[in-house]
């Protein structure tokens, strides 16, 4: 057995606008998947984890604004992890 592989690619749905709540999905994997974590991020020039936004929701701070936001989404099974 082989760590997951991603298939289809986790999306994120939610309006863009402060005080309102985004949603990661987990994409499609195989390779038996056993937990998924999820990392949101602020991306620009460089990538930066936002600190305590680890669940599959995030709610759009002040902070966030002017930046591009991502999710990571880590699939783990009893061989390793991947992201995507």
């Amino acid at each position: 057995m082989a760590a997951p592989v991603n298939t289809v690619a986790p999306a994120i749905t939610g309006t863009i606008e402060v005080g309102e709540t985004l949603a990661c999905s987990t994409g499609t994997w195989t390779g038996g998947v056993n937990s998924y974590a999820y990392q949101w991020q602020r991306v620009d020039d460089s990538t930066i984890d936002i600190s305590g936004a680890t669940a599959s929701t995030y709610v759009i701070v002040s902070e966030d604004t002017g930046h591009q936001l991502q999710c990571v989404v880590t699939a783990t099974n009893n061989t390793g992890s991947t992201d995507a």
